[in-house]
Formats: C-alpha cells, sequence, structure tokens
C-alpha cells in the first residue's frame, strides 16, 4: 500500500506538467533513522532516475536536507565572483546550495543525480523518513 501511494504521487507530481502516458514504479525503498547526533553525508543515487523523501517524524533542529548547486564550475566563474562580492544573499542565491527545512508529512522529489546530504539531527528526538528510488515506465 504505501508503495502503491508513492507511485501514485510520483505519477501526479509529474504527469500534471508533462501529459505522459507512463506509470511511476518504485525500484527501492528504506527507512532512515537518525538518532540525536547522526547525519547522512552527501551522496546521490545515481542511475535510479528520480528519489524522494516521506518524512515520518521530523521538527526543528533535526537536520534539513541539503542539495548541492548542480553547477559547482559556475562558482569559479570570476565575473560574478568580482561583481557580486560584497552582496552575500546575490551570492547564495546564484551559486549556494539549497537547505529545505522538510517537517513531519512533507514529500520532496528530486532528480537521482542531485548530490545531497542530511545535516545532524541536533534534537534528542528521532529523525524518520522513508526514503525511495523510482521511474517512469510505458503503460
Amino acid at each position: 500500500m504505501l508503495t502503491f501511494g508513492i507511485n501514485k504521487l510520483a505519477e501526479d507530481y509529474e504527469f500534471e506538467k508533462l501529459n505522459l502516458d507512463l506509470v511511476a514504479k518504485i525500484s527501492s525503498l528504506w527507512f532512515n533513522i537518525n538518532h540525536s547526533g547522526t547525519f547522512n553525508e552527501m551522496h546521490n543515487h545515481g542511475t535510479a532516475g528520480y528519489s524522494g523523501v516521506f518524512y515520518i517524524q521530523k521538527n526543528e533542529n533535526q537536520g534539513d536536507i541539503m542539495f548541492e548547486d548542480i553547477r559547482r564550475e559556475s562558482k569559479l566563474w570570476m565575473v560574478p565572483n568580482a561583481f557580486f562580492k560584497n552582496d552575500t544573499w546575490i551570492r547564495e542565491k546564484l551559486f549556494g546550495s539549497k537547505e529545505i527545512d522538510a517537517r513531519t508529512g512533507d514529500v520532496l522529489m528530486f532528480p537521482s543525480w542531485v548530490d545531497h546530504l542530511v545535516d545532524m539531527n541536533r534534537t534528542p528526538e528521532l529523525r524518520i523518513s522513508i526514503s525511495f528510488n523510482f521511474n517512469w515506465y510505458e503503460k
């Protein structure tokens, strides 16, 4: 039942935009239980297609998910580095990673090749989530 719900969510998410006659299928699914002081290092999910996470228990200070800027080399570009050197807000928006403070009940989906990490759980409570990989197939 859980995989059906995630498959349906994935289909609704993308098919509203693309109007394709495909079906989403989970290729892998696992639980993450992060105790106080634990985190998930930078990684990606390779060739899975798309990945996602459903937060079963996630509150403030339990570690945000952070997506690495896919344009890593753009940070080396000298013109904007010189031009925006005194404007932290613009530099972060143009060249920074994206941190998301998800909460209990949230679902995030993203391309599997995007590098991401999860910051340290700084509370005594458990951070619990279900992560999954999926792809689309013809009906």
